[in-house]
């Protein structure tokens, strides 16, 4: 008999070591839960203990509540994906504490970059959010490409850590946004801490640390065409834009203005297009000041003369002004060959205080219907050809 007695207390010692009972809870003498099934119904991790994800695990109609303290750990290849589909939802909210941090990690006793896979925000997550968290070593799928994916909806993050990743740290895809980012610390992440689209570069917030060799990739898969007054700013590392970054909308348009002291890096053939078409009508404020100037230039360690296109200003370019702003290495293309090349704009573009350099064409290049308002010391430099062209 005592036997038998001792039998039982050692199996359930282990059962409650190994499973969430079936209303989610855990023992109070339990400190590891592992997580073998998707999230159903609502679920608390709990201060002190270590919860970890085993598999691809989804969060249907469900919240996660995270306590200050808690850890998450993830085995190979692991994953949590939020309302996966389009008649879910789903909810995380894992607020710590500067004392009690919340981290999210990799189950591995010498973790690497890459041990587990990431988090994943479907359209229907809603109303997520972290605070004082710590995300490392996860960024192990090459085709999801980051640590945190956003798709088609937003995630608010404060105060939180994102470190060691094998690929990015953020990928936000077309419509993913954030709605609030801010004081949060990016380092040692293996490609772009972020990549964002366009239309929602504005949401990265203020005060953020950013440690990186390349900077924050500006992906081309849409383009600045949401209406609206939209401000992108200088977040410590430069904006690389992979593509045709085209600024403008039918109807009220869209304003956007870049701070002082942030920097642009353009890809081959990348370019910004002020209105690409005759309905969208755009504005670029890029308003610098002497000790804090604004830089369109390549991205390359070693850039040479026609690294990228330049600006291409159209018809619905509304009052476009620059002002210590500094141009290089632009100018690729034979059809706006140019570092800004305007057509049928009026006089809508104005620039002072301003650089423009190395340019394997023009320096300014107008059509007959447009003409560029230069004030107050415009200085052309190593421009291949004129400075000032009127076709």
């Amino acid at each position: 008999m005592k036997n038998t007695i001792i039998l039982m207390i050692a199996l359930f010692g282990i059962f409650a070591f190994t499973a969430c009972d079936k209303n989610n809870t855990v023992t109070p003498d339990d400190k590891t839960v592992n997580i073998t099934d998707n999230i159903t119904q609502d679920i608390t991790f709990k201060d002190g203990f270590t919860y970890v994800i085993k598999g691809v695990i989804l969060v249907k109609n469900a919240t996660i509540t995270v306590q200050p303290g808690a850890t998450i750990r993830f085995m190979p290849a692991a994953r949590l994906g939020f309302a996966q589909l389009s008649n879910e939802t789903a909810t995380i909210k894992a607020i710590g504490t500067a004392a009690k941090p919340i981290t999210f990690t990799s189950s591995a006793s010498n973790p690497a970059k890459g041990d587990w896979d990431c988090l994943y925000f479907y359209p229907g997550s809603t109303g997520c959010e972290f605070e004082n968290c710590v995300f490392e070593y996860g960024g192990g799928n090459t085709s999801i490409k980051s640590m945190i994916v956003i798709k088609q909806t937003s995630v608010s993050f404060k105060s939180c850590i994102f470190r060691k990743s094998a690929s990015s740290a953020l990928y936000l895809l077309v419509d993913g946004f954030f709605k609030n980012f801010t004081l949060n610390t990016l380092t040692d992440n293996d490609s772009y801490p972020i990549i964002i689209t366009p239309n929602y570069v504005h949401t990265l917030g203020l005060a953020n640390t950013i440690s990186t060799t390349s900077g924050i990739s500006v992906s081309s898969q849409s383009f600045l065409d949401k209406a609206g007054s939209y401000t992108w700013l200088n977040q410590g590392v430069p904006y690389i834009i992979m593509g045709d970054l085209r600024v403008g909308s039918p109807g009220e348009g869209v304003i956007l203005t870049i701070s002082p002291g942030t920097v642009l890096k353009f890809v081959p053939e990348a370019r910004v297009t002020i209105s690409y078409s005759t309905s969208d009508i755009g504005t670029v404020k890029a308003i610098g000041t002497p000790t804090e100037k604004i830089v369109f230039t390549a991205n390359n360690a070693n850039p040479v003369k026609k690294d990228w296109v330049g600006f291409n200003i159209t018809a619905g370019a509304r009052n476009c002004d620059f002002q210590y702003c500094e141009f290089s290495q632009a100018g690729s293309t034979s059809t706006s060959s140019a570092v800004l090349y305007l057509n049928q704009c009026g006089t809508e573009v104005s620039i002072s205080n301003s650089l423009i350099s190395h340019s394997i064409s023009y320096g300014i290049s107008v059509d007959s219907k447009s003409s560029v308002n230069i004030t107050n010391g415009v200085t052309f430099l190593d421009i291949d050809k004129e400075t000032y062209h009127v076709r």
